[in-house]
């Protein structure tokens, strides 16, 4: 999409801001304060199950608040190429990236 301006309008942007908004009021009206520490000693900031790289940022806050036990995360490319498969009730998270956001599954 173009402005009038000429400059072009990311909907991703758009969206991943409104994802990050909807995810936290979401946690406050289940009575959840996400900015306070939720998880309990040790090594527990969420990673990447494959490339057991930390999330960091806004994913490091979203991820903590989701309230796994298992700091580990995969995403559904990831999963297919393990030849797993995902609990069919599970949920996805939303991870921002710089270009896209991306979901990922405990």
């Amino acid at each position: 999409m173009t402005r009038a301006d000429d400059q072009k309008e990311s909907y991703l942007k758009k969206d991943v801001y409104q994802v990050v908004t909807d995810r936290i009021i979401g946690l406050l009206e289940s009575g959840t304060v996400p900015w306070r520490r939720p998880w309990k000693g040790g090594d527990q900031a969420p990673r990447n199950f494959i490339s057991k790289k930390a999330y960091r940022g806004i994913n490091l806050f979203l991820l903590n608040a989701a309230g796994f036990s298992s700091p580990f995360w995969l995403t559904f490319k990831q999963v297919q190429a393990l030849d797993a498969r995902v609990k069919k009730a599970e949920k996805s998270f939303p991870v921002v990236g710089t270009t896209e956001l991306t979901r990922v599954s405990a």
